[in-house]
């Protein structure tokens, strides 16, 4: 599992609110288009397939998702180069300011040395981080 950790200007309604907003995430994060929510709850996406792309993996994933007070998590429900994806987004109150930790583990259909499949989950969670923070702040 690799973790990061960023701080972002703004309440946690703000920052639940843009993670909510499935349909927006090729906005600000790297790899994922044709999102399609397939199943709501009340306001908030449970499931949702999009393609995903990086390096040499391909994919049309189907992930699950569980919303909660101060977090969100995921699992992989359908995939085929992807076999594995569970991840969790947790925000905090820090007076006006946001603290938000991003959990994620993905297991792969091909080999790979554990250090690549590391360093590809370090570059997924720091990029998904930067782009919530730069996306959170330019709706303030």
């Amino acid at each position: 599992m690799t973790t990061g950790t960023i701080t972002i200007d703004a309440d946690v309604l703000a920052v639940r609110s843009v993670l909510a907003d499935i349909m927006t995430y090729p906005l600000w994060t790297n790899g994922m288009s044709d999102i399609e929510v397939v199943e709501w709850e009340g306001d908030l996406p449970r499931r949702a397939r999009f393609s995903v792309s990086g390096g040499p993996i391909q994919d049309r994933v189907e992930l699950v998702y569980s919303w909660a007070d101060g977090h969100v998590s995921w699992s992989l429900a359908h995939g085929v180069a992807v076999t594995g994806m569970n991840g969790k987004y947790e925000w905090v109150a820090e007076g006006e300011r946001t603290k938000v930790t991003y959990e994620l583990e993905i297991s792969l259909a091909m080999s790979l040395p554990g250090f690549i499949k590391r360093a590809a989950e370090k570059t997924i969670v720091s990029t998904a981080l930067e782009g919530l923070k730069k996306r959170v702040e330019s709706l303030r």
